[in-house]
């Protein structure tokens, strides 16, 4: 992999690259604020002797997390002096042609980072209600879809709670679009107090000259929700402006 991205083992070796990665962190322990084992952990290194090990049987997932998100900003906050060819070589000119510079490029990554972990939260609570509101009406309806709904079965996975866990988004949009069940997407007062304008002020709100109601919010929300979702989980382009960028 490193050969294909045009490193020579001389300049960058896996374990070199883990090497850094420890290095620098424990180098930053004031910045970051977390132990040296927390380290350790996410380079998946034993923690301790065998009694402790038998004893402590913590994940440290958060503090692993924590860690890994400062990394992630310290990488971006050095990778602006990155060689401007090697970056092309990791990212495609086609792709960087999109954006006005490798900082807009950069300033991209950093909304994804923002909002995936929350978007991921989202699909799974909308699914999830979808499902119980489907259950209620039918306990098996995973197998009673209409033709144009399609079942992704792909690991023969019978189980209800596997099989709900493998739909996409998309699934779930069409479920409540051909069962009428929008408002099952979202708590009624959620529904009753939202407004579009909160995102663009100059939103009318209107549809044919009259408010929107529950339902209709429901529908543009979910339907927002599967685009901006898409988008993000593909590393698509979320800033607007646009600048054809030559190097």
């Amino acid at each position: 992999m490193l050969k294909r991205l045009g490193y020579a083992k001389e300049e960058l070796t896996p374990h070199g690259l883990r090497g850094t990665f420890s290095t620098i962190l424990n180098d930053k322990l004031d910045e970051h604020g977390l132990l040296s084992d927390i380290i350790e952990a996410c380079l998946a290194h034993r923690i301790g002797n065998k009694t402790a090990r038998s004893y402590n049987h913590a994940q440290y997932e958060k503090q692993k997390a924590k860690l890994l998100e400062y990394w992630g900003k310290f990488i971006r906050r050095h990778n602006m002096n990155i060689d401007e060819n090697k970056y092309i070589k990791l990212y495609s000119q086609a792709r960087l042609n999109g954006y006005s510079s490798i900082q807009e490029h950069e300033r991209n990554f950093q909304t994804l980072d923002k909002i995936a972990s929350k978007l991921s939260r989202i699909e799974i609570i909308i699914r999830n209600r979808i499902d119980r509101k489907m259950c209620e009406l039918n306990k098996n309806w995973l197998f009673h879809l209409p033709d144009d709904i399609y079942l992704d079965t792909s690991d023969e996975a019978k189980d209800h709670n596997t099989l709900i866990s493998k739909q996409t988004f998309n699934f779930w949009v069409k479920v409540v679009e051909h069962y009428k069940i929008h408002n099952c997407a979202f708590e009624e007062d959620f529904l009753d107090s939202f407004s579009f304008k909160k995102y663009y002020n100059k939103n009318k709100e209107r549809l044919n000259k009259y408010r929107l109601n529950n339902y209709q919010k429901a529908y543009v929300i979910l339907l927002l929700t599967r685009n901006i979702r898409n988008r993000a989980f593909h590393n698509e382009k979320f800033i607007k402006t646009k600048k054809i960028w030559n190097s």
